[in-house]
This record gives C-alpha cells, sequence and structure tokens, in this order.
C-alpha cells in the first residue's frame, strides 16, 4: 500500500467510491509541492498511487487551486506555483487520467492571476469562479478589472497583491469567460474562504480572509438569477457562532445536486422551501420534512493564525449553528487540510478528511511547519441496513468461521467491512 506524503492546500475529491487526491505541499512554506494522484478505496480502506498518461505530464504542480467535479472529469483553476499564481483553467478526464489545459478565448476578460479562490461547476458546461488572493490586473498581465469587482490591496505585499470579489463563469464548450451580472451586496474581497454548493443552484460562502480580518460571514448566492443574500452575520451574544476563520474545510449534509429550493410565497421573507430535483412533485410540507439542508465546518485559522479544534453544523433553513461534539481523533484542529464527500444515500453521507497541518503557518521556525499525512472517514446520518448487517457480523464471528455457503457478493462485503476501520460519527 503506497500512502500519499502528509501535505496541505491540496485537492480532493470522491469519485466511484473512491477518494482522490493530489497536489498540495509538505515541506516548510512553499517548498517541496507534491506531484501525482493517490486514491484512497473507501470499500478496503487502502492507498494508492493512480498513473497519470505520461505523454501528457504535468508541467506545473500546483497548490491552492480552485476545483470541481462535473460527472468523470474534474476542472481546476488557478493556484501557486514556483512563486506564480496563475489564471489556468485544465480538466483531468476521470476514465483515462489525462490532463488538458483550456485555452479561453477572452483571457483579459477573465479572472485575475490568484490562488485560494472558490469554485463549483454550474451544471455541467460551466465553472463558477469567486474571490483569491493574487496578482491584480493590470497591462502587465494583460487582464482588465472586472466591472463591479473590487480590489484590496495587500500592504505588506512588495509585489501588490490583493484580494478581491470577482466573480466569473468559463464556458467550457466555448472556451469563454463570462462577467455575470448581479444584484445584492456582494462578500467583500476575500480568500481562504470555503465556497460550498447547498443545492443545484446556490453557493454558500462562509469565512476567509478579508484583508486583516478572519471572519465569520454567511453569503449566499444564486446562481439562477445571480443575486447575493448579503452579509448574515450573528445577531446576538447569545446566538452560537462560530468565531471567524480562513483554511478551513466545508461541505454540505445532503447531495446539492439532488437538492433544489421550491419558490414560495414565503422567499419575500428570505425563507426558503426545499425541493428533492429528483422529486418536484413532492408537496413543500413533505419536503420539509424529507430533507433538512445542513452545512459541516471543520477546523481551520484563527485570527493569530493558529488551528482551532472545532467543528459546526449549520441549519441552512433557519440559519442556525450547532457545535458538535468531537471525538478524541478530531480533538487537534488542523488548517488548510482537504475534505471530499460521498453520499451512499439521501440518509447518509462519508467524508472523508486528509492533511493539512496542526502548526501556526505565520509564526515559528519553517522547519516546524510540517503537514500531517492522517486518513479519517466521518459519517453522517444512517448506515444502510446492509452496512449495518455486515459489520454486526464481523464484529461478533470469526471470519475463518462462516459457511462456505454464503454468496460471493455477501462474502466480499464482508472482506471489505472486516479491513475498514470503523467510521467516525458525528
Amino acid at each position: 500500500m503506497v500512502e500519499p506524503l502528509g501535505r496541505r492546500g491540496s485537492c480532493s475529491f470522491v469519485h466511484n467510491e473512491k477518494f482522490y487526491l493530489f497536489h498540495g505541499y509538505n515541506g516548510p512554506h512553499d517548498r517541496q509541492r507534491e506531484q501525482g494522484l493517490y486514491s484512497y478505496d473507501l470499500r478496503t480502506a487502502e492507498w494508492s498511487e493512480d498513473v497519470l498518461d505520461t505523454t501528457r505530464r504535468e508541467k506545473h504542480v500546483v497548490s491552492g487551486e480552485a476545483f470541481a467535479l462535473v460527472r468523470s472529469t474534474l476542472y481546476t483553476f488557478g493556484g501557486w506555483w514556483d512563486g506564480e499564481r496563475n489564471s489556468r483553467v485544465r480538466e483531468l478526464d476521470l476514465d483515462t487520467f489525462r490532463w488538458r489545459e483550456y485555452t479561453p478565448n477572452n483571457p483579459s476578460e477573465g479572472p485575475m492571476h490568484k490562488d485560494k479562490a472558490g469554485m463549483v461547476a454550474y451544471g455541467d458546461e460551466m465553472l463558477c469562479v469567486f474571490g483569491g488572493y493574487g496578482e491584480a490586473p493590470s497591462v502587465r498581465n494583460g487582464i482588465a478589472r472586472q466591472r463591479g469587482a473590487q480590489y484590496d490591496t495587500d500592504m505588506a505585499s512588495v509585489w501588490g497583491f490583493c484580494w478581491t470579489n470577482e466573480l466569473h463563469l468559463f464556458h467550457l464548450k466555448n472556451s469563454v469567460w463570462i462577467s455575470p451580472m448581479t444584484t445584492g451586496p456582494r462578500p467583500p474581497p476575500c480568500a481562504a474562504f470555503s465556497f460550498t454548493k447547498v443545492d443545484c443552484h446556490r453557493v454558500l460562502l462562509f469565512g476567509g480572509r478579508q484583508v486583516n480580518a478572519r471572519v465569520n460571514e454567511i453569503h449566499i448566492l444564486d446562481m439562477d438569477n445571480w443575486s447575493w443574500s448579503g452579509a448574515i452575520i450573528q445577531t446576538s451574544p447569545t446566538d452560537l457562532w462560530p468565531i471567524g476563520r480562513s483554511f478551513h474545510a466545508a461541505c454540505s449534509l445532503l447531495d446539492p445536486d439532488n437538492v433544489g429550493v421550491g419558490l414560495s410565497t414565503q422567499m419575500q421573507h428570505r425563507r426558503h422551501v426545499w425541493l428533492p430535483c429528483a422529486a418536484p412533485d413532492l408537496s413543500p410540507f413533505q419536503s420539509m420534512h424529507a430533507v433538512e439542508p445542513k452545512l459541516f465546518v471543520l477546523w481551520g485559522m484563527d485570527q493569530n493564525g493558529d488551528p482551532i479544534s472545532d467543528a459546526w453544523e449549520l441549519n441552512i433553513n433557519r440559519m442556525e449553528w450547532k457545535e458538535l461534539r468531537l471525538p478524541p481523533c478530531l480533538s487537534v484542529g488542523h488548517s488548510w487540510h482537504t475534505l471530499a464527500c460521498e453520499y451512499p444515500s439521501p440518509a447518509q453521507i462519508k467524508a472523508v478528511v486528509f492533511g493539512g497541518t496542526c502548526s501556526n503557518m505565520f509564526s515559528g521556525p519553517e522547519s516546524e511547519l510540517l503537514s500531517v499525512n492522517k486518513t479519517l472517514v466521518l459519517e453522517f446520518g444512517v448506515s444502510s441496513l446492509q452496512q449495518i448487517c455486515l459489520r454486526y457480523v464481523v464484529q461478533e464471528f470469526n471470519m475463518d468461521s462462516l459457511p462456505a455457503s454464503l454468496s460471493p457478493v455477501v462474502l466480499q462485503g464482508l472482506r471489505c467491512v472486516a479491513c475498514q476501520p470503523l467510521p467516525v460519527r458525528l
């Protein structure tokens, strides 16, 4: 079994019951970047290294890029490589493991060169990219400032880097950048936030760094009408609310591609009725009881640059936070870790967490800034009856004493469960 080295600033996703990991770096600051693609089989709990097509070997090993999975294709944007940020859009075909780089027809109308941005897929043909940190648009780099966007200069940077709140769409088929006209107040320029698709049309932005502050604001982008919600913040000191953070990880606790928003007369009060995309005939009453959209947030970096040791669950309908009780294996916080999800059923979710650093990234000796390679599988909701039965058999019986008459499918399932560590339930 080949395990990846510890790393931070990496990309991850789940496809066909495998957790994939690539890029990032494992040494002090921007050194020792990682190449190669690793996969963790969720059925056997084993790591392996996948062979990328050597005819299209990666020229650049990147950290801090944004990424989104569409069916069997992974798309990446931007990132940091060898002292430079970029605005490249690339795809990895998961059937052939071949990389392809897009050549936009209108690069001057695209995003600035940046990392730590957010990206989600909008349907099968568009990518939505927001925010980030990097080189401001200028005549020198041939990129124009986006109308309506802001660029907050980092006064500590001798190169004039900045935070931004640009919002771009990239049309994959036509290879062009689009600047959608939006309504509502945009989030301030920020980076290192979570940008999570929570249903078919909506994206929830949480936290991130805004110049000198790490914030705990929520912003929701409706991609149906390109409207921003405005900042949703803690309104009372008695309200439970996470502290401000960046470099955290988040995921939806429902498969976002199978959940939509049904509009009702309550919309004028900003109350949402959530409907499964695949079952639009459900009444609002049925759907409100059938699905409860939630966001999971894990760890992150506080205002002082230290890792945060907590986890939160947000009820998106009510905008109510609940702090989760962490088991010992999650009690030590990380920052700039990666998290990806699998949705085996509407009532179950598996989240895989890997890497990050337990150190302060901005203080202390560089030699102590090391990344971890711990793999954790978290489980939410209700396990399937089959999974419960298989686990019971494995725990109560000796595998060697099981009757040979069991079907090959059952035996294979038992072998997989036997070699899996018990998932952490939250």
